[in-house]
């Protein structure tokens, strides 16, 4: 599936800084245990990588190739056994945030917006998911 209206979405809201600034500041709001996600890099580097996490789950959703390397190396770094994990329930946390900060800051925001994103961050965010839950089931199997 294409996602055209959504990534038109995230052109007008990258068109300044003010949407991954949000999106950050959204995100680390949300939960207790999401700074501890970053370490200690500083907000232009979280900022970048959350950017490339909206891309790389664009592009997966999409099934374009060069998404797929992107988001399988995110969900093995982010698993039960990477070297951040990060608990499903978080991933929650990723897309409210997301969808909250393009809602504030796309000046063509439209209702159906919402739907979309939550469509075109689905396949990742289940990715995610599985392969934590796989980890988690192999890690008590040993």
């Amino acid at each position: 599936m294409l996602f055209p209206d959504v990534r038109a979405s995230h052109d007008r809201c990258t068109r300044t800084d003010a949407f991954l600034r949000h999106f950050r500041l959204l995100l680390m709001a949300s939960d207790p245990r999401i700074p501890e996600v970053f370490g200690d890099s500083g907000p232009a580097r979280q900022e970048h990588i959350l950017n490339e996490s909206v891309l790389a789950a664009l592009d997966f959703a999409e099934r374009r190739s060069d998404g797929r390397a992107p988001v399988h190396t995110m969900a093995m770094v982010h698993g039960a056994n990477g070297r951040v994990p990060v608990e499903p329930a978080l991933n929650d946390c990723w897309v409210n945030s997301l969808i909250e900060a393009a809602r504030d800051t796309d000046p063509e925001w439209r209702d159906e917006l919402e739907m979309r994103w939550r469509a075109a961050t689905a396949p990742t965010v289940d990715l995610f998911s599985q392969l934590h839950w796989a980890g988690t089931i192999a890690s008590e199997g040993r």
